[in-house]
């Protein structure tokens, strides 16, 4: 890895960045297909996995209807998928890039939207609770592109040279490019980057995979301009 200084502090959205959401939904599916299993004695769970596969936009009203239920059993289904401990795992060379980052850097920080306690669980799940969290429920919802949680990390790490990293131009990226941040994509098939001023909901550049992230935050190179090529 290349050695960065203590003034650099990376901020990582979550879900579809550090570990893959399909995971969570499949873990949450099996989840809630375990509770119906020993309170209702029936086996759903690839019914689940078929209905959500094929797009429908209300599993869980689904699964209520197929259990005889009245419509509002959903709330608990969904209140259950949302509150169970996740079984997933970080992406690809997730664990040995965020370890180098935190001894490297003056800080690591997740800012994520959600659900505190749903977003919590998921950090556990993956063992970076000691990582601080700005998610957006606990901002009083504030999803982004609202530039709160990140003007927050700025005032909270004066001096710093900050970058975002994260995999949905439609709303990530639109309020660290206003402010200053270098931003950085996650996934695959994303071609477009932001060039001179144009396209602030794109990233700066992208990565197909979180392993190459390190190589990327690297000492300010020949044109002033750090981690980009």
């Amino acid at each position: 890895m290349h050695l960065i200084d203590a003034s650099v502090f990376v901020v990582m959205d979550l879900d579809d960045t550090l570990y893959a959401e399909s995971d969570y939904q499949r873990s949450g599916f099996t989840h809630v297909a375990g509770l119906v299993a020993e309170l209702f004695g029936v086996d759903v769970e690839l019914l689940l996995m078929t209905w959500h596969q094929a797009g429908d936009p209300d599993v869980f009203g689904t699964l209520a209807a197929y259990l005889g239920l009245h419509p509002r059993a959903k709330e608990s289904f969904l209140w259950s998928y949302r509150l169970h401990r996740p079984a997933i795992t970080l992406a690809d060379g997730a664990v040995d890039t965020v370890n180098k980052l935190k001894q490297a850097c003056a800080g690591v920080a997740v800012l994520t939207d959600g659900r505190s306690i749903t977003q919590r669980a998921k950090l556990a799940a993956l063992g970076l609770t000691g990582i601080e969290a700005y998610i957006s429920e606990e901002w009083g919802g504030a999803d982004k592109p609202d530039a709160r949680r990140f003007n927050e990390i700025m005032s909270r790490n004066p001096g710093c040279e900050f970058f975002y990293v994260a995999d949905n131009p439609a709303k990530d990226f639109l309020a660290p490019n206003n402010l200053g941040w270098t931003t950085i994509g996650v996934g695959d098939g994303h071609g477009e980057t932001r060039t001179s001023g144009q396209g602030d909901h794109l990233p700066d550049t992208w990565i197909s995979e979180f392993r190459q992230l390190d190589a990327l935050i690297a000492p300010v190179n020949a044109v002033g301009r750090r981690g980009m090529p």
